[in-house]
């Protein structure tokens, strides 16, 4: 009977070894909280500036004296006249418009006579400066223009 109380004794030694040495169901392993990185925020748009044009501009158009005078200006459009001094003066209405971010600038002859044309051209940094180029509507002959706000 010691004998059979030994094995019993060390079945259960045996029982309480194994069941205590069981693996622990593995934790998931929680990663380390990441530094919070601000992303940059898109700034508002600023407001485009946009610049007086009105005035009187003078300068040369195709070797020819020429004014264009702006009388009206809303935001980025405008109405005026042209000026160019051929064999005698030849004035045209124009209307136009500009873009201050690109300083894209263009205005059309309010006329249907064979002299009349479109404007385009860039206005300089300062927008006190026009170059550009004169396309006549019948036949699509280009002519250089550049102007100054006086």
């Amino acid at each position: 009977m010691k004998i059979f109380s030994l094995i019993t004794v060390m079945l259960f030694a045996a029982l309480l070894v194994f069941s205590g040495c069981k693996k622990e169901a593995e934790k998931p392993e929680v990663p380390a909280e990441q530094p919070k990185v601000e992303q940059p925020q898109t700034p508002e748009p600023v407001a485009e500036r946009v610049p007086d044009v009105k005035g009187t501009w003078k300068g040369t158009f195709y070797n020819k004296s020429m004014t264009l005078f702006i009388g009206e200006q809303t935001e980025k459009e405008f109405v005026g006249e042209t000026t160019v001094n051929w064999a005698k003066p030849l004035t045209m209405k124009i209307k136009g418009s500009f873009n201050p971010g690109t300083g894209v600038m263009t205005f059309a002859d309010q006329s249907s006579s064979n002299e009349a044309g479109i404007y385009e051209g860039t206005l300089s940094a300062d927008f006190t400066t026009f170059t550009g180029k004169f396309t006549l509507n019948s036949g699509g002959k280009k002519f250089d223009v550049k102007l100054s706000l006086k």
